[in-house]
């Protein structure tokens, strides 16, 4: 446990994102590739063919960072991959991701009502706001707060961004910071209710608290500012008649999070972002440029990225297992 709002700030300000050039692979996994696409064989043995290639072949350095990712004292919050490939595939690209979420020991979890894996813009969705599939701006945000199961890990691959849209983010710090001591110790007493949006048929709300200390992780910061035009607010305050003073932290959060400088990710070709989905919240501002009014198929996508959620298998609750994707 912190001792006091103090100690909690020490704390989340050693938090971390990490890039790491991974060009030293390129060669390898396009070399396998190559070899492998003439072969006949499904996608699962080629992710464990590829998965061994990629932990033969990765520094242990590198490796060393990976452990890192998300565990308490190690202040890694998460990790960007540039350059593993330079091959403009959507097959190629989602085994590379796959592969690395299984290195990263990410359990995807695929539920019934959303098409979660590839993000890309949909026919006659384009406007669409607050939504991966859409092309209008998306506020910062942590994933599926709003889900039973956690989802403590969020990952992105780029196959392609013709429209060069930077994925963005901001670590916890850099809201939290912009709290006094006394605010900070307020929020750390605050419950907020998480509701569902677009992707979920119906409403979905669960309640947790905003922040709080995690033995295995340090700390859990859970954060959603997007208001979209489904449900409206994503993130509201759950306490029974709360006071003035908490009211006006919750609502500084949200002035908080439309003031500050959003980090950004270069979406390049062969780019991995894997991120503690309770330290960084990641966001995406509208899509400009577009040669169409959007895709039935993502190999056609213009922008296309792929993407696994869902908890770090230590932490998983078996009973769930029928969420796998």
């Amino acid at each position: 446990m912190f001792k006091n709002s103090a100690d909690f700030r020490q704390h989340f300000n050693s938090e971390q994102i990490i890039s790491l050039d991974l060009s030293y692979l390129s060669d390898d996994i396009e070399s396998w590739w190559n070899k492998e696409v003439k072969i006949d064989s499904g996608f699962f043995a080629k992710k464990i063919s590829l998965t061994h290639l990629l932990l033969t072949k990765i520094t242990p350095s590198d490796y060393t960072i990976f452990n890192n990712l998300s565990r308490a004292n190690k202040f890694v919050s998460g990790i960007v991959l540039h350059n593993l490939f330079k091959i403009d595939s959507s097959d190629l690209a989602l085994l590379v991701h796959k592969s690395l979420a299984d290195i990263f020991n990410l359990i995807d979890i695929k539920y019934p009502y959303e098409d979660h894996k590839a993000l890309y813009l949909k026919k006659s969705k384009k406007q669409v706001g607050e939504w991966g599939n859409g092309s209008g701006d998306i506020s910062l945000h942590s994933d599926d707060l709003y889900e039973d199961i956690s989802a403590d890990y969020l990952a992105l691959t780029t196959c392609r961004d013709l429209s060069n849209t930077p994925t963005s983010y901001a670590l916890a710090k850099d809201i939290l910071n912009c709290l006094t001591d006394d605010e900070l110790n307020i929020l750390l007493n605050i419950e907020a209710n998480f509701i569902s949006g677009k992707n979920v048929n119906g409403l979905k709300i669960k309640k947790h608290k905003i922040l709080e200390f995690c033995e295995q992780r340090g700390f859990l910061c859970r954060l959603d500012f997007r208001i979209d035009d489904f449900n409206g607010q994503r993130m509201t305050i759950a306490n029974e008649n709360p006071s003035k003073a908490e009211i006006d932290v919750f609502d500084k959060l949200f002035t908080i999070s439309k003031a500050i400088s959003h980090n950004t990710v270069d979406n390049g070709l062969g780019s991995f972002l894997i991120i503690d989905n309770y330290k960084v919240l990641h966001a995406r501002s509208n899509i400009k440029y577009y040669p169409s009014e959007g895709y039935d198929c993502p190999k056609d996508a213009f922008r296309l990225l792929y993407r696994s959620k869902g908890p770090r298998k230590q932490f998983f609750d078996a009973s769930n297992a029928r969420y796998f994707w």
